[in-house]
């Protein structure tokens, strides 16, 4: 398996650890057949940029829970700083907020961050609307102005 992270979205953590999942050697035939069941959404880590770019895309929800496992891995083995790309989700469920909510957890125990990266509208609405708005930092690149005016019109006056 390659990481594809510079390429088209791809669907699974990095090599390392798809090799390894909680102590335990992976086939790699399980993992190429998770990158087959999920063509409507993706979780993949990026381990060699700094900080480690995870990146979400598509439907992310309770059928992505392997691919998620294999990126908690990926990440418990890196460490922070964390950057969660969610600029490439289309449908988020209580399965996906857990996974961002469990990133910036881990960073926070290890000293680090965690941020999210571009996140679309209904990411935000999601958030603000399940009281986690403001729980982990909000990241925009310069063409993402409509998604930035909006989160920044939900942040309340000091």
């Amino acid at each position: 398996m390659t990481n594809r992270c510079k390429g088209a979205p791809g669907t699974t953590a990095d090599a390392r650890a798809s090799d390894m999942v909680a102590g335990h050697r992976r086939e790699r035939g399980a993992v190429d057949q998770l990158e087959q069941t999920n063509a409507l959404g993706g979780i993949e880590v990026c381990a060699d940029a700094d900080p480690v770019v995870v990146r979400l895309w598509g439907d992310v929800d309770a059928s992505l829970r392997d691919q998620a496992s294999l990126a908690m891995v990926a990440l418990v083995n890196r460490g922070g700083p964390y950057v969660v790309d969610v600029s490439g989700v289309t449908f988020l469920d209580s399965s996906g907020i857990a996974f961002m909510l469990q990133v910036h957890r881990m960073a926070t125990d290890q000293g680090s961050t965690a941020v999210l990266r571009d996140p679309p509208a209904l990411v935000i609405e999601l958030l603000d609307l399940i009281g986690l708005d403001g729980t982990i930092p909000l990241e925009f690149s310069a063409g993402d102005a409509a998604d930035r005016d909006q989160a920044v019109r939900r942040i309340p006056a000091p």
